[in-house]
């Protein structure tokens, strides 16, 4: 036999033993309950009984704390507070009612009209996975003017009239030439 062979052969072989010995470990899991639990009615110290199954010993009190309990593998869990389809359809369709307001304001109409209670931040997730949210047409209007960029009857008033800004500059122009 080659090298490969005999190598294949072992690695079977060991499979085989290390299934053998699993299964046994079950079926004594089953017939005890757990050892973890019958190690009290024994006069086995739980290190010792740890040393001999070869198993790192916070791995085995880290068991014996879940024991009984369901393995959840990290999934998903839902929460009480996450949101259900049919509340994110009602901010959906209070968005298509309203498509001119911003989703905090939305959130806000939705909480007083009590269709949906929500945050402002789970709003702007639902309508940001829905593809809603896009950048408007319309430029809001800058922090603190009257101005509103909706309307086109109004006139933008941009800074000083020329005519004061120059008289503004000969008063500065003679202050500094005049000896104080």
């Amino acid at each position: 036999m080659t090298k490969t062979k005999e190598l294949e052969a072992k690695l079977a072989k060991k499979d085989n033993v290390i299934a053998e010995v699993a299964a046994e470990l079950v079926a004594t899991k089953k017939r005890l309950g757990c050892p973890e639990r019958s190690l009290g009615a024994t006069e086995i110290a739980a290190d010792r009984f740890v040393a001999w199954i070869g198993v790192a010993r916070g791995k085995f009190f880290a068991s014996e704390k879940r024991y009984g309990k369901a393995n959840e593998h990290n999934g998903h869990v839902p929460r009480d507070h996450w949101l259900l389809d049919q509340e994110k359809r009602k901010i959906i369709g209070f968005h298509e009612r309203f498509p001119l307001e911003r989703y905090r304001r939305l959130t806000f109409m939705m909480i007083d009209q009590e269709v949906v209670a929500a945050s402002p931040s789970s709003v702007y997730r639902v309508l940001a996975g829905a593809g809603l949210l896009s950048r408007r047409s319309v430029p809001m209007a800058v922090h603190g003017s009257r101005q509103d960029p909706r309307r086109s009857d109004q006139v933008a008033v941009l800074g000083p009239a020329p005519e004061l800004v120059d008289s503004k500059r000969a008063t500065h122009a003679r202050l500094a030439g005049s000896p104080s």
